[in-house]
């Protein structure tokens, strides 16, 4: 007895019956009794008359012409199947669920045994590889499909930007810039005095770095703004030279206008100051160069003079708070007369400032203002002779009738076009560098950090809008400078410097992301308006300074009011920039006379050193006393 679900060899004597029973018209008995045990309904009886009438003329022709036997042969075709959902012979799957196959001992809806087993059912499509790939094409097209219009239209812009400068400013490019400034031999250029001198105060005073030197400098005398930045800093204790008293080394304060120096920072100073007089002839050549040609502009890379040659510009630097730093020696051991020399020498350090390579947003505030505080620092201790106050008043005249802001922003332009076409032809791939994110960095790979990854992709994607966006950030600034230059040409200077410091700043606001290409490009030339107004209103407290200093030489006493100055001394009332078209004020006060401006608040707070902006000058018999009013 064979196995349930086994097939059982055809006998002979099957295979003859199954030959009749075809040749008769019929099927097998075999299969014959399986179709009428299994009952089937009225659909599927004529279905299976057709099907077998179909495959009769196929299996006679197997048999006939001795070919196998093909029981396939006789099954449903696929369409019929998919037709009336059958399965098969054995009606496996069939809506019909045949009595017999129970009957038999077979599950419902399993064929009998020794039917044949039906064909597997079709694999299910997969639906997940279609709705990532629909997710990452629409992610594709939110990210790239804005970042390539953004490019493209960037292109567009930055060349109507160019041609609108082309238009308003033949002659604006680098290489046309560098070709205006005058070439003079290099025993007469400025930019090597001062770099002689520099190198000449290294070996007098036996500091090998002398930068570090100046670093104490800047933090004892200068601005309280840079004194709070080096404070901040813990490379101030770090960069005194070793040679400084810890006392000296150690001073966390800056000393005021009239405040007398220690006495270990006068001895200290005046240990390393034995050379001094010799110093006067190198800086005295700075008289016939008020436009000095910096070597490093000859430079082929046009880049170089803005990054690459830093040393110059703080050698230039230091022979100014050299200068400062032999004053207040020469002040405090009487030596007026040197003293007065060295003023000179500083102003005229300050006229090589008058340069391309100088009128740039990125030079400190505190060198545009050394002349104005070191002659009010000098005429708390002495009077200046009449030749030096004139000369200094030509030269305060001078200066501020020369545009630095205008010519300034020139220059930050075409360096900033030469700079933005390096990046934008691949010859230049800085962008400004970000931290990933201030979360700390996983340990391990298998450490995942959310917070982390999240920071991370934002700055990929950050860095992928910068790199698409160098055109409309380099049109941005061509149009900020254009904009400038013909504000200038429409309207006087002080009006559109005060503007640009003052007023609104919304378009600038909005111009945020700029900067990640340039960190001193739109802000740096918003905040160099800001100093070029505090440096134009200092240079006129300096000439009205000047100006009441020789009435009280002449007259014995100070005047009442601006009009005793005027024409004499003064052509016409100076302005307050702060507070136009009101002039400066004029203030007595027991020690003397404070001339002052309202400052950046607005209000008059009556000449307070912190609130206005002042320059105090003493009676005479007031002189050396070192008090502030």
């Amino acid at each position: 007895m064979s196995e349930p679900g086994a097939t059982e060899p055809v006998s002979t004597q099957d295979s003859a019956s199954a030959v009749e029973s075809i040749e008769s018209g019929g099927v097998p008995k075999r299969h014959s009794q399986n179709l009428a045990d299994a009952q089937p309904s009225t659909d599927w009886q004529s279905v299976s008359a057709n099907t077998g009438q179909q495959t009769v003329g196929s299996a006679n022709q197997q048999l006939l012409t001795g070919q196998d036997y093909d029981a396939s042969a006789l099954t449903p075709s696929e369409a019929d199947r998919d037709k009336y959902d059958l399965a098969g012979p054995g009606i496996t799957n069939s809506p019909c669920k045949p009595e017999s196959a129970q009957k038999d001992g077979n599950p419902a809806g399993q064929a009998p045994s020794g039917a044949l087993e039906s064909e597997p059912a079709k694999a299910r499509v997969a639906w997940w590889p279609w709705l990532v790939t629909g997710l990452g094409l629409l992610l594709l097209s939110t990210t790239a499909g804005p970042l390539a219009r953004l490019h493209v239209s960037g292109k567009a812009e930055l060349a109507e930007a160019i041609a609108e400068t082309d238009a308003l400013d033949p002659n604006w490019r680098w290489h046309d810039l560098v070709s205006t400034i005058p070439k003079v031999p290099d025993h007469e250029n400025g930019w090597i005095v001062v770099d002689s001198l520099y190198l000449y105060l290294a070996r007098v005073t036996g500091v090998a770095a002398p930068y570090d030197l100046s670093v104490w400098i800047q933090f004892a005398y200068f601005d309280e703004r840079y004194s709070r930045f080096r404070a901040s800093s813990s490379s101030i204790t770090a960069t005194a030279p070793a040679t400084l008293p810890s006392s000296i080394a150690s001073t966390r304060h800056r000393h005021e206008r009239h405040e007398r120096l220690p006495t270990d920072v006068r001895d200290h100073l005046q240990r390393y100051m034995t050379a001094l007089p010799r110093t006067w002839p190198l800086m005295q050549q700075l008289l016939q160069f008020p436009r000095v040609q910096c070597p490093v502009l000859a430079a082929p890379e046009p880049l170089g003079a803005y990054h690459a040659n830093p040393n110059l510009c703080h050698r230039y630097f230091y022979a100014h708070e050299m200068a400062l730093w032999c004053l207040d020696w020469l002040l405090e051991s009487g030596s007026y007369a040197d003293a007065e020399q060295c003023l000179l020498a500083l102003s005229l350090l300050e006229s090589a400032q008058c340069d391309l390579a100088f009128e740039l947003p990125w030079r400190h505030y505190k060198h545009l203002f050394a002349t104005p505080r070191a002659v009010e620092r000098y005429l708390a201790f002495a009077e200046l002779s009449p030749d030096t106050a004139k000369l200094l008043a030509s030269q305060a005249l001078q200066h501020e009738e020369y545009n630095a802001f205008l010519h300034g922003t020139r220059a930050a332009r075409a360096i900033l076009h030469e700079y933005m076409t390096a990046i934008e032809n691949g010859d230049f791939s800085y962008i400004r560098p970000y931290v990933v994110s201030r979360r700390p960095r996983p340990p391990t790979l298998f450490d995942f950090d959310w917070g982390y990854i999240g920071d991370a992709i934002g700055n990929k994607v950050h860095r992928a809008f910068l790199r698409c966006s160098v055109h409309k950030a380099h049109a941005l600034m061509l149009r900020r400078v254009n904009r400038w230059q013909r504000m200038f040409a429409q309207q006087p200077r002080e009006e559109v410097i005060s503007t640009l410091a003052l007023g609104p700043h919304s378009d600038l606001d909005r111009m945020h992301w700029v900067e990640d290409y340039w960190p001193l490009g739109m802000r740096g030339l918003s905040y160099y308006a800001n100093t070029e107004l505090e440096r134009l209103l200092r240079l006129r407290l300096l000439r009205a300074a000047l100006a009441v200093e020789r009435f009280r030489t002449e007259h014995g006493r100070w005047p009442s009011n601006w009009k005793e100055l005027i024409p004499t001394y003064l052509p016409a009332p100076l302005v307050d920039l702060y507070h136009a078209p009101d002039s400066l004020l004029l203030k007595y006060v027991p020690e003397g006379v404070v001339i002052y401006s309202v400052g950046g608040n607005g209000a008059d707070d009556g000449g307070h050193p912190e609130l206005d902006v002042t320059f105090v000058l003493f009676d005479r018999d007031q002189r050396h006393a070192y008090r502030r009013p």
